[in-house]
């Protein structure tokens, strides 16, 4: 099985994005490859992060620290699908994570998480390997504080891991992922994976399977979090497709 490198661009200033397309099971062997000494950020990617991308500048900026990219959403599998035309897979951050957690369980996993609650839940869940220290759980405070941010290296420097869980949602975990990168000599991947970080804790209901594979897990997530959540799947997705539509007429 072979993966796909493909280029995107949903702006004006010509920030390319680097998709990797596959099967799943091709996709993780391709981003859990031995790297030589490097950093990466890989940000499964879903229409919210791209809509942040098209109508904000100053975001547009931060995404240009990830390296890859992968099809987290529906729409962009759909959407590369009849590009394409190869057989591609959903490569959903939670799938990518609980993966990563179960075949590399002799490697270092670091996970920053959204909440003391979370944190608290997946120190139940994960219990044995925290003994084994080779997990280790971080709560993020404010991610856009100088003082968070140097904390959180410190606590990097000194646990060293492989693997780095980022999951306090876009586009602030990207930004955080950029600047531990940038800012460590360290040869970690770092995941931005949002969502996946409660799912797993169990602290947040994930959609059932059969509405994740046919693209209706965001009104399942509207439901469940309907505060949060209303702005980015009632006005921020639609307005982006609608302008990518009216675009596509123009051209």
């Amino acid at each position: 099985m072979s993966t796909d490198s493909f280029y995107i661009s949903v702006t004006n200033n010509n920030i390319k994005l680097h998709f990797i397309l596959g099967k799943f099971t091709a996709v993780f062997t391709d981003l859990f490859q031995p790297q030589k000494k490097i950093a990466r950020i890989i940000l499964p990617c879903s229409l919210y992060d791209l809509a942040q991308i098209a109508e904000h500048p100053e975001i547009a900026e931060t995404y240009q620290y990830v390296d890859v990219f992968t099809t987290d959403g529906m729409p962009l599998v759909w959407w590369f699908r009849l590009h394409t035309k190869r057989q591609i897979e959903r490569v959903y951050g939670p799938d990518l994570m609980q993966a990563g957690l179960n075949h590399y369980q002799d490697q270092k996993h670091l996970i920053l998480c959204p909440s003391s609650e979370v944190r608290a839940e997946l120190e139940k869940k994960l219990s044995q390997r925290l003994k084994k220290r080779r997990v280790l759980l971080l709560t993020v405070g404010d991610s856009k504080q100088e003082k968070e941010r140097q904390r959180l290296a410190r606590e990097l420097e000194q646990f060293r891991p492989q693997f780095v869980w980022v999951g306090i949602g876009s586009p602030n975990q990207v930004s955080l992922a950029g600047y531990l990168k940038t800012h460590l000599s360290l040869p970690a991947t770092y995941f931005c994976v949002g969502a996946a970080v409660p799912f797993l804790a169990g602290t947040v209901t994930q959609a059932p399977r059969w509405m994740q594979q046919n693209g209706l897990e965001w009104l399942f997530r509207l439901v469940i979090e309907p505060t949060r959540l209303w702005k980015r799947y009632l006005v921020v997705n639609p307005l982006f497709v609608l302008r990518l539509l009216f675009s596509k007429v123009q051209g």
